[in-house]
């Protein structure tokens, strides 16, 4: 649970209470940035426009090294940023990177060959170990030269 005011916050999480200054987790700030959840997860689910929630929290003052103290405080290490937000914003449960990996996995693995599920597999658990950024595009070559040890990037995974 958390309650807050102008100057601080009393963050209670079962086992500990501690006072915070951090102002990423004054919700009161946030529904002006996300005003739905459908907005958050409408702008979250696309690996393309993934950094614009992150984007809009830096503009209003919100930086990602916020959000990361935010998680720290949560004990949210090993959830995604998108759960720590709708955690302050929404008051939704936490869930770990391989929870919400286990939640969507069979949607995810459905219609790939063999191949491809392998390297989706791949990808997934760098994401449980790392977080989101091992989803991001731009990881994707180095990503694949990792996994096959090829300077062919996407065309090893993808096209097989």
């Amino acid at each position: 649970m958390i309650y807050h005011n102008e100057d601080e916050l009393l963050l209670i999480l079962p086992g500990f209470v501690r006072f915070v200054e951090l102002p990423l987790l004054n919700s009161a700030d946030l529904p002006e940035i996300f005003k739905s959840e459908d907005e958050l997860r409408e702008l979250w689910k696309s690996p393309i426009i993934r950094s614009e929630p992150l984007k809009k929290l830096e503009n209003k003052g919100f930086p990602r090294s916020e959000l990361e103290k935010a998680q720290e405080i949560i004990n949210a290490r090993n959830s995604d940023l998108f759960d720590v937000l709708e955690f302050i914003r929404f008051n939704r449960n936490l869930l770990t990177r391989e929870e919400r990996v286990l939640k969507a996995k069979d949607n995810i693995l459905n219609l790939l060959s063999e191949k491809q599920k392998d390297f989706i597999n791949f990808i997934l658990n760098n994401y449980i170990k790392e977080g989101i950024d091992e989803l991001y595009l731009k990881k994707l070559p180095t990503a694949t030269r990792s996994k096959y040890n090829t300077k062919e990037c996407l065309s090893v995974c993808l096209l097989i």
